[in-house]
């Protein structure tokens, strides 16, 4: 399964950074080396989502379309509505 990644700035897709390819490896055939620069990939990868997931979340809150019944603000639709909290 190809995965992509781009890079976002104010919710615009600037360009594709990187198209690769998930491989499952078993975790003990690793270097340590190895291991280290998963650990660097991921966090990245980790990074980059939850920039991409607070860009999301503020254009929600921009629309107020967390708006409904009994809902007081985006935080309280979050919440309820993502089982965050």
């Amino acid at each position: 399964m190809p995965l992509c990644s781009a890079a976002y700035l104010m919710g615009q897709k600037l360009s594709v950074v990187r198209t690769s390819v998930l491989v499952m490896t078993n975790l003990v055939d690793l270097s340590d080396e190895q291991v280290a620069d998963e650990i660097t990939t991921w966090a990245g990868r980790v990074a980059a989502g939850e920039a991409r997931l607070l860009t999301l979340i503020g254009e929600f809150d921009r629309r107020e379309a967390w708006s409904g019944p009994g809902l007081l603000s985006c935080a309280h639709g979050c919440r309820g509505g993502w089982g965050w909290g």
